[in-house]
């Protein structure tokens, strides 16, 4: 979530009569480039800024209503200045209980409860520089593998590539605290490394998306081999700086995806998955076939099948530390956002429409890696439709319903 954006809307009928709607939040850095070009098919002409923060920020500016997220010096990227609301945010890493609770005790009141549901699946990819490596998929990296180099037990490509030109290598991760790419790493690591195939100085290896405290042997920070960069695009300017090096990456900043806005010549690995013996590239189709397969370990694999479970945030985001088939490490980009709005929720709903919109939107998704949930998975995508962006299911947990939000002084969106 390392880029807020101003969403700056016309709606109504002539050019005359349209109202100016201006929609903020924050959004995961690597879904960016992807939200940005969608956005302006959806809204062509309408204005798009965006400003860098780091992940954990941009959740902790929508639970707090805080335009500068808790890292920056001001509002000024948002167009509306000083006191911007923050309106949505989209995160892979899901809200807690602990934060939803604080939510709920500081703004519940007057905004309602939160709402975060799945938008777009993604897949994390592992990225090979080395003279050796010619093609994607060409190296073939399995979980203990994996648990090896990232603890820093392998650290040569002799001990797990013959084809590659021998010798060690760097890591590059994000120094970002709270980083989704290392969310989505580090919960796959947490369900395949132990004491047998890593270093790891504790295990289970924790969920974190602070890649700096993982539990290597001496440290992230004291060992030479890790080299830290900021978000997706410094992991990628650092990854094609160096002349050997593997690091973690979405797809969409590699050469599988050619169509990309950070079209990159960054190979990447193709990863066994364990469970059905098979070899998969971090397609778009391999993602589809992951998500659709969640395996053991699975967390909310199906969703809320009552009002009680419906209505508690955290049971909505799907968590797949081991897929039964496909590309083995996968998640989901998520919305939240809150019950109630002031004024035109309407501008809210239309956000909520973009991942499941027909024919060019949700091609130009999949092209670049990421499969709209309607496509990852029908019964989630049918329950939002029923419980969240509407009260088809008659929980009274849809955005702006009128049993929930009638008389409360509710989030604004500002209009003009």
């Amino acid at each position: 979530m390392k880029y807020a954006w101003a969403w700056v809307l016309l709606v109504g009928g002539t050019a005359h009569a349209q109202t100016i709607v201006t929609v903020t939040g924050g959004v995961e850095d690597f879904f960016e480039p992807v939200a940005a070009l969608q956005f302006k098919q959806v809204y062509p002409g309408q204005v798009f800024p965006s400003v860098g923060v780091p992940s954990a920020a941009a959740a902790v500016g929508f639970l707090n209503n805080d335009c500068t997220f808790g890292v920056l010096p001001n509002c000024s990227w948002s167009p509306l200045g000083a006191g911007s609301p923050v309106d949505f945010a989209m995160s892979v890493i899901p809200l807690t209980k602990s934060q939803v609770t604080a939510y709920d005790q500081a703004n519940a009141a007057r905004e309602g409860p939160p709402i975060q549901f799945p938008a777009y699946g993604v897949a994390l990819a592992i990225p090979v520089v080395n003279a050796g490596v010619t093609g994607n998929g060409k190296l073939v990296l399995g979980d203990g593998q994996l648990c090896g180099i990232f603890s820093g037990v392998l650290t040569d490509w002799s001990q797990f590539d013959p084809f590659a030109v021998p010798g060690g290598f760097q890591i590059v991760y994000d120094t970002n605290p709270g980083s989704g790419a290392t969310w989505l790493l580090t919960q796959h690591l947490n369900a395949v490394c132990d004491s047998t195939n890593s270093a790891f100085t504790t295990l289970p290896v924790p969920v974190t998306g602070d890649f700096s405290t993982l539990p290597v042997p001496g440290g992230v920070a004291s060992n030479p081999r890790f080299v830290g960069a900021v978000g997706n695009a410094g992991m990628r300017a650092a990854l094609l700086g160096s002349t050997s090096a593997i690091g973690y990456i979405t797809p969409n900043y590699t050469s599988v995806y050619s169509k990309s806005p950070v079209t990159s010549t960054l190979k990447v690995a193709g990863l066994f998955n364990q469970v059905n013996r098979t070899t998969y590239t971090p397609s778009a189709a391999n993602t589809l076939l992951a998500l659709a397969h969640p395996g053991a370990g699975a967390v909310n694999a199906a969703p809320p099948a009552n009002a009680t479970s419906a209505a508690d945030p955290t049971a909505w985001v799907p968590q797949l530390p081991m897929p039964a088939q496909g590309y083995p490490i996968v998640g989901y980009v998520n919305w939240i956002f809150s019950t109630c709005y002031l004024n035109d929720a309407n501008a809210i709903l239309d956000f909520l429409t973009m991942p499941y919109h027909p024919g060019t939107i949700a091609g130009d998704a999949s092209a670049e890696g990421f499969v709209p949930l309607s496509q990852a998975n029908l019964n989630y995508s049918t329950a939002v439709a029923n419980v969240l962006t509407s009260d088809a299911a008659g929980y009274n947990l849809n955005i702006q319903n009128p049993a929930v939000c009638g008389g409360r002084v509710v989030k604004p969106i500002q209009t003009e």
